[in-house]
């Protein structure tokens, strides 16, 4: 916007030109959006459309130049009755369509003979079931904040750069050693060559025959990670492979030892961490040394990704002892390994322990649970990724493992879409804010909301399906587990600026300037629905039995109960000083369509938790007739506002205030209802829900994504909760 613009802006009346330029930015920026959205999108690959992932999103668009009751502003006072604002009561009836689970954390106990698992009662108060306000305004407040596109109420860090595993592809990683002076103000990578060092055999035992090739004397010496050395090398038959080290001596010097054909290097020892690992490997002087300088980025770039594979496996190094070691009951094999390990602490020997070939059983490296690996140091191993067509520098950046873990180029929480941030001063609450409540996350200030729950009730006295008596030590139904949250996946969490899944982009691109995240994670309702009335562990909600894996573990969880469908709760909402719009949003979450529901309470992904709302009586007025009604006791109570028009009102501000239109001619209102109501409905296929797997039941989750990342997967994203066609078995 030019001087020409700030002309015509002249010939708006002076209260009104503030507004007029929020609009025309926004129109811009939507524009630009736009433009850049075009041109990322690409169509998803033909493929069978088979199930249904358990979570989507809805649309979070950004929130620029977002004016009236929807954009931000400080809330309405408590002090007194606003004349242009409602004030009342509205009394909701509460229908369970699916088993809802409430479990009583407070009295889940451990189950005996087992890792860390748990069993959960139902809660309960005087022997009904006990569901909390507390419990419908979560849910209520999630709804509001999607439909009405307000600021997150609840998010989490990810300040970080995450990390996405690279593909198989070495032809650009390059080994070297980080030179790094006294004062740390010089960091540069010396490029050095790799030979194979033999290390290990196909025995199964703990130290992958490491132990026994130490003894045969392969190697004059038996050198350890970062040791200096003098090797000796033969010419490999396939010129796709390193040397092959015939020899190894310590190297005290540099003078050479005796004899010829020593080369300087040092050893680079990751541990038995692939199955079918036989070479650890030597990083071998070249003839014609090559030096980079390295940059505090690239120092930053290191530690943040140390940082993210220790994070990635906090919870995997502490259970990894207790899930594998202590239930192994060939103490022999284990002490003898511990004695290898030359006094290693045992929870030290067990991180570096082949306990099987499976992921998460082999060693691991030492770079994952090693703090000292998180800062660049001189003399540090490593390898670099290089940049072919850097002509200053080709060092892109710097990896612990030739196959590796690469940062993003930003973090998640830079996603996040303009305003949609969680508010930091009262004067910028967002609607969701305003109603329900808001608590400074960085220093001073909170507001109470606008609106309180109460009086929840249920009179059904057989509302609970017990598994097992809820006094007794019995665990009752053993839970499925539930997958965590995997924001690496970045097909899954993040979209082009105009909400296009990402099919086929370079995994590497997911958390970049051009994307964004794609929304509010919501569970969609599930039409087809198993039965409720006889839970075994053929059912989808329960774990299955399967050959060498326990029923209870750490992974899940056990209820003694559930509370069973068609069961009836009554509560009430008090509101104060809400404004049409606000108080339109709320009512529009409260009538919606038939067979919509909302989803409160745990194992959503499972189908638990859909509940019809519906509002059975309002006494809600503005202020001015609230006065009347109080100045003039004898008078009867004001006739209650029209429901119908407040949701119009609403519904037509939200239109009014995010009209921006994609390719397929929705605005961005469209998209955000429609994906509402697609989560409130379910999906009409009559497609299962499930986490992505492949085609036998017995695949676990992860198999999924790495072939749809593979060479010929089609690399399929997560397609848009409002137009969400499914995803197949076969990804490739």
């Amino acid at each position: 916007m030019g001087n020409g613009f700030d002309k015509l802006l002249e010939l708006v009346p002076e209260q009104d030109r503030a507004k007029k330029k929020a609009e025309v930015q926004q129109s811009l920026n939507r524009s630009k959006s736009k433009e850049a959205a075009q041109q990322q999108a690409q169509p998803a690959p033909k493929y069978k459309s088979e199930f249904h992932n358990p979570y989507n999103f809805i649309p979070a668009i950004s929130r620029d130049g977002v004016t009236g009751e929807l954009g931000d502003r400080r809330p309405t006072t408590h002090s007194q009755y606003s004349d242009d604002h409602w004030s009342g009561s509205l009394s909701i009836k509460l229908t369970t369509q699916t088993p809802l689970l409430i479990p009583d954390a407070a009295k889940a106990h451990a189950v005996p003979e087992t890792k860390d698992h748990q069993s959960f009662p139902v809660r309960t108060v005087n022997g009904k079931a006990y569901l909390s306000p507390t419990s419908i305004k979560g849910m209520l407040r999630s709804a509001y904040e999607a439909v009405t596109n307000s600021r997150m109420g609840v998010l989490e860090e990810h300040g970080d750069r995450l990390a996405y595993r690279m593909p198989a592809n070495t032809e650009n990683v390059k080994a070297g050693r980080v030179e790094v002076d006294a004062e740390r103000k010089k960091i540069a990578f010396h490029l050095l060559e790799r030979a194979r060092l033999k290390r290990y055999t196909n025995a199964r035992n703990y130290d992958r025959g490491e132990q026994g090739l130490k003894e045969q004397n392969i190697y004059q010496y038996w050198p350890s990670h970062k040791d200096a050395v003098w090797v000796r090398t033969e010419r490999s038959q396939n010129r796709y492979e390193d040397d092959l080290v015939t020899d190894v001596i310590k190297r005290d010097s540099d003078d050479p030892p005796k004899g010829g054909g020593w080369l300087k290097g040092w050893a680079y020892i990751t541990g038995a961490n692939i199955d079918k690992k036989k070479y650890e490997r030597v990083f071998v002087e070249p003839k014609k040394p090559q030096q980079y300088k390295l940059s505090p980025e690239h120092a930053r770039n290191w530690t943040q990704l140390i940082q993210n594979y220790k994070t990635e496996h906090t919870e995997d190094i502490k259970k990894r002892k207790k899930d594998y070691v202590d239930q192994n009951p060939d103490a022999e094999k284990w002490n003898d390994f511990l004695r290898f390990r030359q006094g290693e602490s045992e929870e030290i020997a067990c991180l570096k322990a082949f306990l099987g070939s499976e992921p998460g059983k082999t060693a691991w490296s030492q770079q994952i649970y090693e703090r000292e690996n998180e800062i660049l140091k001189d003399g540090d191993l490593c390898y670099a990724l290089l940049n072919s067509e850097s002509k200053s520098n080709p060092i892109d950046c710097l990896i612990p493992v030739m196959i590796s873990r690469q940062v993003f180029e930003r973090p998640p929480k830079a996603l996040i879409p303009k305003g949609t941030e969680i508010a930091s001063k009262l004067q910028d609450l967002s609607p969701a804010d305003r109603v329900f409540g808001w608590v400074n996350q960085n220093g001073n200030g909170s507001h109470k909301g606008q609106l309180r729950i109460h009086s929840v009730n249920s009179d059904r006295s057989d509302a609970i399906h017990f598994f097992t008596d809820e006094n007794s030590q019995e665990p009752g139904l053993a839970l499925n587990i539930l997958g965590q949250p995997k924001p690496s996946q970045t097909r899954f969490y993040t979209s082009s600026i105009d909400g296009k899944p990402l099919h086929r982009q370079a995994k590497s691109d997911g958390y970049s300037t051009q994307h964004q995240l794609k929304g509010r994670k919501v569970y969609p309702h599930h039409q087809k629905q198993p039965s409720w009335q006889q839970a075994h562990e053929k059912q989808p909600y329960s774990r299955p039995k399967r050959v060498g894996e326990k029923l209870r573990d750490s992974q899940n969880r056990s209820i003694k109960g559930w509370v069973k469908p068609e069961t009836q709760f009554t509560f009430q909402i008090d509101v104060t000083n809400l404004s049409s719009v606000e108080l339109g949003a709320l009512i529009w979450l409260l009538e919606l369509e038939d067979n919509h529901y909302h989803r409160l309470g745990g194992g959503k992904p499972f189908g638990f938790g859909s509940a019809r709302l519906e509002i059975t009586s309002t006494a809600l007025c503005q202020g001015s007739h609230w006065r009347d009604y109080y100045q003039d006791l004898g008078a009867a109570q004001p006739e209650a506002g029209d429901i119908a028009t407040l949701k119009e009102t609403f519904r037509q501000a939200l239109e009014d205030a995010y009209d921006h239109t994609n390719a397929e001619g929705k605005t961005d209102a469209d998209r955000i209802l429609k994906s509402f109501k697609q989560m409130a409905k379910g999906f009409n296929d009559g497609l299962p829900i499930h986490y992505p797997r492949l085609a036998s039941k017995t695949s676990k989750v992860y198999e999924w994504f790495v072939e749809n990342e593979g060479k010929h997967g089609k690399k399929l994203a997560l397609g848009e909760l409002w137009n969400e066609p499914g995803l197949p078995y076969k990804p490739s």
